[in-house]
């Protein structure tokens, strides 16, 4: 009786992969409990013992990464954190970390085929986190928008990236985006400029 469980866990384990695999080819859309469990190697009944249906396998599959970025963004103690240039770099790290973790995940939800309820709720969930970790220390009025517009900048880079054939490093994407928060645009595109009559010289 004692291996039940992990046998369990197991078994939820391969529908939620094999919802994975078959979503990658298919697409989160047109992926059905047929598919999947046929990949998995079990029948329908086996399925309806973990999840009531396909939305709540993705529902499910979903909170894990939730869950995830929770943790990764919660545990950031303000105290003890620069609140200016140490938190923004933390931040860029670890989203870079997220997504180098659930790579093809997480731009399969966000993509264009993907799933727009976790679009949002990724947004919100982010934007909560921000909000919860700097409005207290700043006191920055409407931090809500300001976390809004790093949550969407930082998902609509890494999408650009991934889909146009990642053609530089996730290293050299985090310092874009780590420059990017600190400078803004137009520090980075003023840095640049003098940086390039400065070779003229």
């Amino acid at each position: 009786m004692k291996k039940q469980p992990e046998k369990t866990a197991q078994t939820k384990q391969a529908l939620m992969d094999a919802f994975w695999e078959t979503a990658k080819r298919r697409g989160i859309q047109n992926t059905t409990i047929s598919e999947v469990t046929k990949r998995a190697g079990f029948n329908r009944g086996t399925f309806y013992v973990y999840f009531t249906d396909i939305d709540d396998l993705l529902y499910q599959a979903e909170e894990e990464i939730m869950q995830d970025i929770r943790m990764q963004f919660l545990t950031i103690d303000p105290v003890k954190t620069d609140i200016g240039t140490d938190f923004l770099q933390i931040v860029s790290l670890r989203i870079m970390e997220l997504f180098g973790h659930y790579d093809e995940k997480l731009f399969l939800l966000l993509g264009k085929n993907g799933d727009p309820c976790f679009v949002e709720r990724i947004r919100e969930e982010v934007s909560a986190i921000f909000t919860h970790i700097l409005a207290p220390e700043t006191k920055t009025p409407n931090m809500e928008y300001i976390a809004v517009f790093a949550t969407s900048a930082f998902t609509g880079l890494l999408l650009y990236w991934h889909e146009n054939g990642r053609k530089i490093s996730i290293n050299e994407l985090d310092k874009i985006a780590y420059r990017t928060m600190l400078f803004g645009m137009a520090g980075i595109i003023t840095d640049s400029k003098c940086n390039q009559e400065n070779n003229l010289k």
